[in-house]
């Protein structure tokens, strides 16, 4: 069975190695390949705090200024679903901490930056422990930076979006929601009778 997944922030303390790392064959980036990449996630997370989409980081992959190009090309790896290969995969453990199985290398390269958060797709065996474990991360993060959370919270937010405007572009699946509640006109009640 497969384990739900999310992407938040992650304080880099709570990334574990079920092996010790070194240097290896599939690895397509050298060591300062890896922390160039990895130096951008500041200004990846400063671009979406002033309000870039996917949309914008997708143009600023064929941007002409290298730097700019650096931000798209880790978001993309990073944050964007089309970058699946690049991302950062960590699985939860009993003690709350994350066992890394996608992106050894890029973890350690954000630990010899200083780098005290980083986005992770957290997968847990269920979606409990899941949304347990995300707010757990969350608060830590949030605690030195608020605005970081709030990114993800709206990235996951316009992804949902998009993903149900997906399956029925032309009005999307119509969702009850307990918002609903509070916005729809309530029907008139009858009259009791005496």
């Amino acid at each position: 069975m497969t384990w739900p997944s999310r992407l938040t922030a992650v304080p880099t303390s709570r990334l574990f190695h079920d092996q010790e790392v070194t240097p290896s064959a599939r690895t397509e980036a050298s060591p300062e390949q890896l922390r160039q990449h990895m130096s951008q996630v500041p200004a990846v997370y400063q671009r979406l705090r002033d309000g870039a989409n996917d949309a914008d980081f997708e143009m600023m992959r064929s941007h002409p200024d290298p730097r700019v190009r650096a931000i798209g090309e880790s978001y993309h790896h990073l944050f964007s679903p089309a970058g699946r290969d690049g991302r950062l995969e960590a699985d939860w453990r009993a003690d709350g901490n994350l066992t890394i199985n996608r992106g050894h290398h890029r973890v350690e390269a954000a630990r010899e930056l200083g780098l005290s958060y980083l986005p992770v797709h957290v997968r847990a065996p269920d979606q409990t422990t899941l949304t347990e474990a995300c707010r757990t991360y969350e608060n830590e993060v949030a605690a030195r930076e608020p605005e970081v959370v709030a990114v993800h919270r709206r990235l996951a937010a316009e992804r949902t979006r998009r993903s149900i405007a997906q399956r029925d572009p032309v009005t999307g699946p119509r969702l009850e929601t307990r918002s609903d509640e509070w916005t729809r006109p309530s029907s008139p009640r009858p009259e009791r009778s005496r």
